[in-house]
């Protein structure tokens, strides 16, 4: 031994005894924190939202010969219902849509991609469709292009796990956020406490996704998503006065340049408005008039497009918060939407097949 080395000598202990305990305290605190959760309303058999989740069901866009896709933001990823439209049309859509996130970059990169032949929904929440400042999940894009072996398996071992643990829900049970909820009074010149979106959905494994039930079951935390929902929208910085209009035509160029080279290989694109309400639909009408937007855009991209007002049966639903439908709820939207979706691929100028993936003149 050098001089300058100490001798450390392991101390002469019961160590089986001792692993024991450790593992049995290790049992009984990971089983005590999953009953924590679940009577939470946390459930096993729910997925984390994560971009590598999302990067699944991307890769399977590109590999499935005429999929049918749907982008867009949180309204068209609660409010469609996978099963039921499977149900209604054969045909099971692959779901990209990303909360908070506008389409307009996903639909592009679904242009850009030459292997994708399919029809894409574009899920239409009028502020997300038209200003780019919404980008809550944009990265999940780069994700998928720069995706290591090591995420690709990592993201597989996550979902054996997360298909059987309630506590590995990402959206509301890291140790930080508890302590983020912990009620606070608040400090002169400092935001409301918990005024950040929170969890509410569940989402499956192929990314079904639903309202979640405690937003439906508990009246206090509904109030809190609404309460959320009006801070965000009164927040939102105020035009000058004399500022111009919004000029949209931009939007409508790139949305048509990418509808474009979707339809080059065989595929088509159609437009579906969910429905909203209270404050939300007073900002999207005030600020998005309908004629000015949405009219424009699908006669600019010669598209299709299904919206909410049109139509009786996708009318009268419940929206918890105001922006999203409940999950019974979506369950009969979906089933009126879908026909309507095929009937608009089918009726729009210059495309003789109705059916997913199905090729224009």
């Amino acid at each position: 031994m050098r001089m300058d080395e100490t001798e450390r000598r392991i101390p002469d202990q019961p160590w089986p005894r001792v692993g024991l305990f450790v593992l049995i305290a290790v049992v009984i605190a990971t089983a005590g924190w999953e009953m924590y959760w679940r009577s939470n309303y946390f459930n096993s058999g729910e997925y984390v939202n994560s971009n590598g989740l999302w990067a699944i069901q991307r890769r399977a866009a590109s590999e499935q010969a005429h999929p049918t896709v749907i982008i867009g933001s949180s309204r068209i990823f609660f409010d469609v219902n996978l099963d039921v439209w499977e149900r209604v049309t054969g045909d099971r859509p692959i779901q990209l849509a990303l909360e908070g996130t506008g389409p307009r970059p996903f639909l592009h990169d679904l242009a850009e991609d030459a292997t994708f032949e399919g029809v894409v929904i574009v899920g239409y929440t009028p502020p997300l469709v038209f200003l780019d400042a919404f980008d809550l999940r944009l990265d999940a894009i780069d994700y998928y292009k720069t995706e290591s072996p090591s995420e690709f398996i990592g993201q597989r071992l996550s979902m054996m796990l997360e298909a059987r643990l309630a506590f590995l829900d990402g959206s509301n049970t890291p140790l930080f956020n508890i302590l983020k909820n912990i009620p606070l009074e608040s400090r002169d010149g400092v935001n409301p406490p918990h005024m950040s979106p929170r969890k509410l959905m569940t989402t499956g494994a192929d990314r079904s996704t639903k309202m979640w039930s405690r937003v439906e079951q508990d009246t206090t935390y509904r109030k809190l998503a609404r309460d959320i929902w009006v801070f965000l929208i009164e927040g939102l910085p105020k035009p000058p006065p004399d500022a111009p209009p919004f000029d949209p035509t931009p939007v409508f160029e790139s949305v048509k340049t990418d509808v474009d080279k979707i339809r080059a290989r065989g595929g088509d694109v159609v437009f579906v408005r969910p429905p909203s309400m209270a404050i939300w639909r007073d900002l999207e009408n005030g600020g998005f008039p309908r004629e000015r937007f949405w009219d424009p855009l699908l006669e600019y991209t010669n598209t299709g497009g299904v919206h909410f007002e049109d139509n009786s049966a996708l009318q009268g639903l419940e929206l918890p918060e105001w922006s999203h439908l409940a999950a019974s709820e979506a369950e009969k939207y979906t089933e009126a939407l879908a026909p309507l979706v095929l009937k608009a691929l089918e009726t729009r100028e210059g495309v003789k097949d109705p059916s997913p993936g199905g090729s224009a003149k």
